[in-house]
């Protein structure tokens, strides 16, 4: 009997370390995965910035000061998501103000944007980054090949389910599957890796036509406890 208890304590142990090696390796998958999409995303955006800046310089000093300033405040904010594990979606949305804020600098009368967030879902935490590559595929893939532009329409809400999240652009829509158009290694694909790193199956990003023109993104977050969840390495 003394045996068998020590061969079962033993085993017990050896789980529970086994476990936490577990959640480990994922929580460190999930941050190497926002740390390649922020190196993906930021170099493009970056210059792309950089040129917007230049080229108010002459006409729109004061513009373009402001433009530097929300830049830095982006940088800022990146930095800070990369070392945690869940923001508040509120910040998420203060986040794609200030980087819609310089795509409209860019662009100018050609791009709209509407935002409806749920009051019940600015507090629920979420993945860092979650919506940017979204909504910059909104802009670059939907509004950006207009003449005349268009409206991006950004979504939140708290279901019985979770968290249902929104992107939608009356663009020029997209051709071919819209699962093939989630690629691992792309924007879309490294935000569904991060979030069955994160939550398993139970979230998910999804690409569809919309019927009244344009292209509408989706990310379902589930209300379960992610990997990894706690406290430490929140952000404040």
């Amino acid at each position: 009997y003394e045996g068998m208890r020590q061969r079962l304590a033993v085993s017990l142990r050896e789980a529970h370390e086994a476990r936490i090696a577990e959640a480990r390796l994922r929580e460190e998958a999930a941050r190497a995965e926002l740390a390649a999409l922020q190196a993906r995303i930021n170099p493009h955006f970056f210059f792309n910035t950089l040129n917007t800046i230049s080229s108010l310089l002459d006409d729109d000093p004061e513009q373009a000061q402001d433009v530097v300033e929300t830049l830095a405040r982006l940088f800022r904010y990146a930095f800070r998501v990369s070392d945690t594990r869940l923001v508040p979606l509120s910040d998420e949305f203060a986040f794609l103000e200030d980087y819609l804020t310089i795509e409209r600098a860019r662009f100018g009368d050609r791009l709209h944007v509407l935002t409806d967030i749920d009051e019940a879902a600015a507090d629920v935490r979420v993945p860092g980054l979650i919506l940017q590559p979204l909504v910059e595929n909104a802009v670059l893939h939907g509004i950006a090949p207009r003449a005349r532009g268009g409206t991006v329409t950004i979504t939140a809400v708290a279901t019985g389910a979770g968290l249902a999240l929104g992107v939608r652009d009356d663009g020029i829509g997209f051709a071919g599957d819209p699962a093939a158009t989630i690629r691992d290694g792309h924007g879309l694909g490294n935000v569904r890796s991060r979030l069955r790193t994160r939550y398993g199956d139970g979230a998910d990003v999804t690409l569809e036509r919309d019927p009244r023109g344009g292209t509408i993104a989706r990310i379902v977050v589930p209300h379960t406890e992610p990997v990894g969840n706690g406290s430490e390495g929140e952000l404040a």
